[in-house]
């Protein structure tokens, strides 16, 4: 089974964490990384690019920032700074229950929220 571990966070929170807190979340995430790649468990992980840098592209091509409004690229809604993707890894594991042990390892490890999304097999026409 393959699944997404994503990590969300908003600028606000992010800017808040102290440095030392922050040096410790990429370490440990590093290892976690290297970890998963040792047991053939991660199929690919990405850092993602500043906020400012995303955009949302509409139905006929129009182009607004990220930052403009809800998109696809934000979760949340209402007032104040929406939690932007920051991370993500893809990992392929035997069921569910291991999906969710390395997203507590993972959430625990960088003191944040992980979700976890099931892969569904893409479907495909002849």
């Amino acid at each position: 089974m393959r699944f997404l571990l994503l990590h969300h966070e908003t600028e606000e929170d992010l800017a808040a964490r102290p440095a030392e807190e922050v040096e410790s979340a990429v370490a440990f995430a590093a290892r976690f990384e290297d970890e998963l790649a040792a047991r053939s468990e991660l199929e690919w992980g990405e850092v993602l690019g500043a906020d400012e840098a995303a955009i949302v592209v509409s139905p006929g091509g129009s182009v607004e920032p990220a930052s403009a409004g809800p998109g696809a690229v934000r979760t949340g809604s209402g007032a104040g700074s929406a939690p932007l993707l920051r991370r993500v890894w893809a990992v392929r594991v035997a069921d569910e229950a291991r999906a969710r042990e390395l997203a507590a390892d993972l959430a625990d490890g960088i003191a944040a929220r992980i979700e976890l999304r099931e892969c569904l097999p893409a479907s495909q026409r002849p």
